[in-house]
């Protein structure tokens, strides 16, 4: 009896295994990432708060995807997605290390060590580029001033600290040294190397913070590098101090850092249609052939809040779009609270009747019938509503009740892609 529980054991361990190998290996670029976009919302969140909770979120997501990233086929892949991390932990000091020390913002005494992860991942992403065959000596060089970058950056969060700032300047120096005579594809490196050998970068960081996000979000949403220089970079008088990211051509994404969010469409026979004003966003998804567009298209209002709504609670401000709502004829069916990547927001089903748009003709001469009533067209729309960054996101489409449930699946799907940032 204990042999046949033992092999029994063994079996569903061995299955176990296979299980969680299978999984592994099925790990795509783009499902990791869209756990990073979620991860940065997450971040962000943590930091704008002092929220303790969500940086331990944070920092247990990019623990479980180390496994998932190790997996991927791709070399470029790994390196990137190696690279964000690191920067995530670059982004998340200090403010993890001060949360960490206080009983009040952290009651479970739950701590990790920033620098130190930061540093494990910037160090595995070296050795992954220099151990992967098949690298150009461009894209070693374009790691090695992604380091650097990240280096420099982790001295500027923490200048001014209790700890040893001078290490990480020299690193950073040293790394975009290196990337200088290797020939990094970004353009400026050279400038770079100038501008932060200079005293007035000792400890503030030496690209802005607009560059730094490009950088960072290049990572993981793009998981693309610059073409690799033909030649090494050189000191000439035409350097500037801008880097220039090549963008790979991508169709179906959409990024806007103004207005701080992202979305996906499915396909090239959708299209985004854009419209701006002094203090809002429009942008719509929708079928290219209008034959062939069910529904109202996926519409994303993106409205700045003005200085008195900015200080006002998120849930009152969206009672206050939901009353526009309701005065707008809309009935409210369902509304529940939901995390929609990361960002608290509101979840709203809502039903409209328009009345007597379609009148029937009356009967013929001599016909007893009476004439058909006017027929009443009912739509039924989908919403969500979030605020953050200062900025009220409205996403909704919307169709006739009885084309809902077959157009609902696509659009949410595209409704689930959007992340803001």
């Amino acid at each position: 009896m204990m042999n046949k529980l033992l092999v029994t054991a063994i079996i569903i361990f061995c299955l176990a295994g296979a299980a969680s190998q299978s999984r592994a290996q099925a790990a795509r670029s783009e499902d990791i990432s869209k756990e990073f976009e979620y991860i940065e919302s997450v971040i962000h969140k943590g930091v704008s708060d002092g929220d303790m909770n969500m940086l331990a979120r944070a920092h247990r997501a990019m623990s479980n995807l180390e496994m998932a990233v190790t997996s991927l086929n791709k070399p470029e892949d790994r390196i990137l997605f190696t690279l964000a991390a690191a920067y995530n932990y670059v982004d998340l000091c200090p403010t993890a290390g001060v949360l960490s020390l206080s009983a009040t913002t952290n009651p479970t005494g739950f701590s990790f060590d920033c620098i130190e992860r930061a540093e494990y991942y910037f160090n595995k992403a070296r050795s992954l580029a220099e151990s992967s065959s098949g690298l150009s000596k461009g894209t070693v060089a374009d790691v090695s001033f992604l380091i650097g970058i990240g280096y420099d950056r982790l001295k500027a969060n923490l200048a001014g600290l209790n700890v040893d700032t001078k290490r990480f300047y020299d690193l950073a120096m040293n790394y975009i040294r290196k990337s200088v005579e290797l020939g990094a594809g970004f353009d400026g490196v050279t400038a770079i190397l100038k501008r932060i050998l200079s005293d007035d970068y000792k400890n503030k960081p030496v690209i802005g913070d607009e560059q730094y996000n490009d950088l960072r979000r290049m990572l993981y949403f793009e998981r693309a590098l610059p073409q690799p220089a033909n030649t090494a970079a050189t000191d000439t008088s035409t350097a500037t101090s801008t880097i220039s990211i090549a963008k790979p051509s991508d169709d179906n994404s959409y990024i806007d850092y103004q207005w701080r969010f992202s979305v996906r469409k499915p396909d090239r026979s959708w299209q985004f249609a854009i419209r701006k004003s002094s203090n809002s966003f429009y942008l719509t998804i929708k079928k290219k052939d209008p034959a062939q567009l069910e529904g109202s298209g996926l519409n994303i209002v993106c409205r700045s809040l003005n200085e008195t709504e900015a200080q006002m609670p998120p849930d009152k401000l969206i009672e206050k779009s939901l009353d526009l709502l309701k005065q707008a004829g809309y009935e409210i069916k369902s509304q529940k609270s939901i995390s929609h990547n990361g960002v608290p927001a509101q979840e709203i089903i809502s039903m409209h009747q328009y009345k007597d748009l379609i009148q029937k003709s009356a009967p013929v001469a001599g016909d007893q019938k009476q004439p058909d009533a006017a027929q009443k067209l009912v739509s039924k729309q989908y919403m969500v509503i979030a605020v953050s960054n200062n900025i009220e996101y409205i996403v909704s489409f919307n169709s006739l009740e009885a084309e809902y449930a077959r157009i609902f699946p696509e659009y949410k799907l595209i409704a689930n892609s959007i992340t803001m940032f």
